[in-house]
C-alpha cells in the first residue's frame, strides 16, 4: 500500500523524490501507529507513548572569528521519561529542525525498549554545518549549548545524558563534559558522566568510537547466518564473499565496512554526500577513509569508478550487490528509488533511512529489511556501560576483578 500525498503533511523541499512522502516526524508515527494496530492495549495508552513529553528551542548569539555574530538555533528532545534520565545523540547538521529532532528521540525511546536498555529516548542538535567553521567557533557553541541545556534543566548524569551524532564526536562530548564540570563539579560528584561518547582520558570507554559499527556488523552477520531468511529472501547462508555498499562513509560506515570486509565481505560501493566510488573487485576501507580524510571527497580515488555529479554517484546505491548499508541520513530510501535497488538486504544503520513507503516497496520485493531500532544500537548500548563507570567510579577492569 502506497501512503497517499495528504494536507497534513508537510512535504521536503530539498529533494524532489520526497516530495511525495510525509515529514520524518509524520513518518515515524505511522511507522508507530502500523505497529501499535497488532498491540492488544487502550489506544490512550499508545498515545501516551507516541508524543515527546518535553520538546525545546533556543536561540543563542555567536561571535565568529571575524568579529561578525550569528544567531544559531539549538534543540531538545526528551520523549519519554519512563526512565532516567533520558539518553539521545547531539547532532550537528544544518537540516535540523525540531520536527526532526522529536522524530529522533522517539526513536530512541523505542530503540533502548527493544535493547532493555533502562534510559528514556532523547534527541538535540545545534543547526549549524559544523565544516563551516573553525574549531574555535565550534568549542564556543559546544559551550553555550551546554550552558543553555544545564540552565533548562536538560542535562546531567541523573537528568540527560547526550552523546554523539552526526557532526560531532569525542572532541564535542568532551567540550560538553568540561563546561558542565566547570559549573558544577563541585556540587555534583557524578558529572562526568553528564555525557557519553567522551575519549577515554575524559572519562570515556575502550571500544565506543566502533560500537555502533560493530553492532551493524553483528546484525547483519546473524542475518545471514539464519537459514530461514537465507531462503525466503534468495541468499546463501554465510557473509564469506557477500557484496555491500555502504552509503555514508562517515564513522558507523566505515567501522561497519572494517568489520565486514575482516569476515570475507566484499565492500563494492560507497557513497558519499559529494562523490562516490564503484569497484567489483573490491574497495579497501582504510584506504579509502585515508584518500577521504585528505581530500575531502571520494573523486579521484585510484581503484575502481568514481563519481562526483550527484545524479550520477547516487546511481552506485542501484549496483548490484547483496547488502545495501544506508549509513548516512533519514529517508535516504523512498518512493523514488527503492524500486531500483538490487541487493537482496538492507540494513539499516542510520536512524529512519527508509520512508514508509520505500518500506512497502522493498517487502513486495522480498528484499529483507534489518530496521534501525534492532541494527545501529552498538552505540547507545557501549553508552551505558561508560555511564555505568561514570557513575561507579572505578575503571572496569576493578569491577571485574573485584
Amino acid at each position: 500500500m502506497i501512503f497517499p500525498s495528504m494536507n497534513k503533511f508537510k512535504f521536503s523541499t530539498v529533494d524532489k523524490n520526497l516530495q511525495n512522502e510525509p515529514e520524518f516526524l509524520e513518518m515515524v508515527q505511522i511507522y508507530f501507529d502500523e505497529a501499535a494496530k497488532v498491540i492488544d492495549i487502550p489506544r490512550y495508552y499508545i498515545d501516551v507513548i507516541k508524543h515527546a513529553k518535553a520538546v525545546i528551542r533556543f536561540n543563542f548569539p555567536l561571535i565568529r572569528d571575524d568579529g561578525s555574530i550569528e544567531v544559531i538555533t539549538a534543540f531538545r528532545s526528551q520523549h519519554s521519561l519512563h526512565y532516567l534520565p533520558t539518553k539521545g545523540g547531539t547532532r550537528y547538521a544544518d537540516h535540523i529542525d525540531i520536527s526532526e529532532t522529536e522524530a529522533l528521540s522517539a526513536l530512541m525511546t523505542l530503540k533502548l525498549s527493544v535493547h532493555n536498555i533502562p534510559y528514556g529516548g532523547a534527541k538535540g542538535g545545534v543547526k549549524i554545518d559544523p565544516k563551516k567553521y573553525s574549531q574555535n567557533e565550534l568549542l564556543r557553541v559546544t559551550r553555550r549549548y551546554t550552558l543553555e541545556l544545564a540552565k533548562k534543566n536538560f542535562i546531567g548524569a541523573g537528568i540527560d545524558v547526550p552523546g554523539p551524532d552526526l557532526g560531532t564526536g569525542e572532541w564535542t562530548m568532551n567540550c560538553m563534559k568540561d563546561t558542565y564540570t566547570t559549573l558544577y563539579g563541585e556540587k555534583d560528584v557524578n558529572a562526568v558522566g553528564c555525557v557519553t561518547g567522551k575519549s577515554v582520558a575524559q572519562g570515556g570507554i575502550d571500544g565506543r568510537q566502533e560500537s555502533t559499527g560493530l553492532g551493524v556488523y553483528y546484525g547483519i552477520r546473524e542475518a545471514v547466518n539464519n537459514p530461514y531468511l537465507a531462503e525466503k529472501h534468495g541468499f546463501t547462508v554465510g557473509i564469506q564473499d557477500k557484496t555491500f555498499i555502504v552509503q555514508g562513509f562517515g564513522n558507523v560506515g566505515y567501522w561497519a565496512s572494517k568489520f565486514m570486509t575482516g569476515s570475507g565481505a566484499k565492500l563494492v560501493g560507497i557513497v558519499e554526500w559529494n562523490s562516490a566510488i564503484y569497484n567489483p573487485e573490491g574497495l579497501d576501507p582504510d584506504e579509502v577513509l585515508a584518500y577521504k580524510n585528505k581530500h575531502k571527497t571520494l573523486h579521484g580515488f585510484h581503484q575502481g569508478t568514481t563519481y562526483s555529479d550527484k545524479d550520477a554517484f547516487l546511481d552506485v546505491m542501484h549496483e548490484p550487490c547483496d547488502i545495501l548499508i544506508p549509513a548516512a541520513v533519514e529517508r535516504s530510501i523512498h518512493l523514488g528509488n527503492a524500486d531500483k535497488l538490487q541487493c537482496k538486504i538492507l540494513g539499516e544503520a542510520a536512524n529512519g533511512p527508509t520512508t514508509v513507503n520505500g518500506n512497502n516497496i522493498l517487502e513486495e520485493r522480498n528484499i529483507l529489511v534489518i530496521p534501525d531500532l534492532v541494527l545501529n544500537a552498538g552505540g547507545v548500548t557501549v553508552s551505558y556501560f561508560e555511564w555505568l563507570k561514570n557513575l561507579e567510579h572505578k575503571q572496569l577492569g576493578l569491577l571485574i576483578r573485584r
